[in-house]
């Protein structure tokens, strides 16, 4: 009498279809013992599935299914979430009260919090030269986040004109009067200053955005 396990051909459905397999897509072909056992979903991404306790867990259901009594009880180990915080109830108030709607807000953190337009060396030099001027006729000096917004209202004003020639662009006067982005105060007194600086640099990149 033979002990190995041996498996009954099932018959084709002509309503189901069959799936295909190439040789490389199957694991072992001489293996019989294989064929009753079907693949495990581990859930995870297929780099993180050679981590070591994942294995374990995977080779313990393994066992399992084939009627094999693993070895020991496999978990795969989690933090602990029972230790108490420290000063709880000053990070978390008592007196809480949940609103009646959530706050809705299509801006990200840039757009919020400070202009999205980042200095260059080459603005910066423009930056140094213009508060040294200033410096000598006793004015004070413009700082760097009062720069980059007053280039960053440039940008959003223009970002749908086109510029062909240096005659294309607007003056400063009209872009005041026709300021689109009127959640924030426009910087006319910064956009006096720096708008030649930003005219030159838009000239010199082919009119294209700085």
């Amino acid at each position: 009498m033979v002990n190995a396990q041996r498996f009954r051909a099932r018959k084709v459905d002509l309503k189901r279809p069959l799936p295909v397999f190439r040789a490389a897509d199957l694991e072992d072909l001489e293996d019989d013992d294989n064929r009753h056992v079907d693949a495990i979903e581990t859930g995870v991404e297929k780099d993180e599935e050679a981590e070591h306790h994942l294995q374990a867990a995977i080779s313990a259901t393994h066992a399992a299914a084939t009627g094999e009594a693993p070895s020991k009880q496999v978990y795969i180990p989690t933090p602990d979430a029972s230790k108490v915080i420290d000063a709880y109830d000053e990070l978390y108030l008592k007196n809480f009260s949940c609103p009646m709607s959530l706050i809705r807000s299509s801006e990200t953190v840039e757009e919020c919090c400070a202009p999205l337009y980042c200095m260059d060396d080459e603005d910066a030099e423009w930056l140094a030269a213009f508060n040294a001027r200033r410096a000598k006729a006793g004015q004070p000096a413009m700082s760097e986040d009062q720069f980059e917004l007053g280039m960053d209202q440039l940008e959003t004003l223009t970002r749908d004109m086109v510029f062909l020639r240096p005659e294309d662009f607007p003056s400063a006067e009209y872009l005041a009067s026709h300021a689109a982005d009127r959640d924030r105060p426009f910087a006319r007194a910064t956009i006096d200053h720096v708008f030649e600086h930003w005219k030159q640099r838009r000239i010199v990149s082919s009119y294209k955005p700085v």
